[in-house]
């Protein structure tokens, strides 16, 4: 499979061209490491709720019939039909996956949050937890958007979040900003090279906003790690930072263009876990 080849391939010269937060001269990025070290999981909003909902679909038998919207998924092979279990195991971050992207997003302070793919809704339920955030989910799978609208309904956060049942591609470009609002985004959703293009070219239009986007997977794949390289080269984007799963681009900088390749050890057991 093209997931861990793509990876063990990648991982030489990312660490051997990666900083550790000592050699790195963006304010932003060594506030997000420092603020992030210093942090602890079970701080996390809502931490026991959600991690026993977690351990609930960890231990769920029950056999989903689904059609999956978009490529690469990590949730299925060659059959749409799996246990919540197994989808759970592959389609969800993991405890501390989860509190890297939730601290990320603090660190942010965006005013907006919009996730596109949330799965069965446990990073949606962190995300939507973020204090003076509006929450906004985008799913096209009917079993995550029903699970993620159950889940966020039991949080008693649903009333504050919106949550659309459709494709990205024909949802997002009818969202509403205001000027200078800070907007983050998180796309776990398809894992196309096609798709990235597709989001490049909708958030390319957004002149009047402060935009962050978070990619989850950027080296699940060659066509996937293509996806990210475009994503980082734009000219749209004046900041990137390459977490090696996960990489962010943001278009504020009062700077020229900055990449970074960032090694902490705190972040790298994160995704590994």
């Amino acid at each position: 499979m093209a997931f861990p080849w793509t990876k063990f391939a990648e991982a030489g010269p990312f660490f051997l061209g990666s900083k550790s937060k000592y050699r790195i001269h963006s304010p932003f990025v060594f506030g997000f490491i420092n603020f992030f070290e210093q942090s602890k999981l079970t701080n996390l909003p809502n931490f026991n709720f959600i991690e026993a909902k977690r351990l609930t679909y960890l231990s769920n038998h029950q056999k989903v019939d689904f059609t999956h919207i978009g490529g690469g998924s990590r949730v299925l092979s060659s059959s749409p039909s799996k246990t919540v279990k197994q989808i759970s195991s592959s389609a969800v971050s993991s405890k501390t996956k989860s509190h890297l992207i939730y601290r990320l997003a603090e660190f942010i302070c965006p005013t907006k949050v919009i996730e596109i793919g949330t799965s069965l809704g446990i990073n949606s339920m962190y995300l939507a937890s973020l204090p003076n955030t509006n929450f906004v989910g985008i799913e096209p799978v009917d079993f995550f958007y029903n699970e993620t609208k159950k889940n966020l309904i039991d949080l008693g956060l649903i009333e504050s979040c919106k949550l659309y049942h459709g494709k990205f591609q024909e949802i997002l470009p009818h969202q509403n900003f205001k000027e200078g609002e800070k907007v983050f985004i998180y796309f776990d959703g398809d894992h196309t090279k096609q798709a990235v293009i597709q989001l490049i070219d909708i958030i390319s239009k957004w002149k009047s906003i402060e935009l962050f986007v978070l990619m989850d997977d950027i080296r699940w794949s060659k066509e996937m790690l293509e996806g990210w390289r475009l994503f980082k080269d734009s000219t749209d984007f004046s900041l990137s930072l390459d977490m090696f799963q996960l990489g962010l681009v943001s278009t504020v900088s009062k700077h020229q263009k900055e990449e970074f390749k960032i090694f902490n050890r705190k972040i790298f057991y994160s995704l590994l876990n």
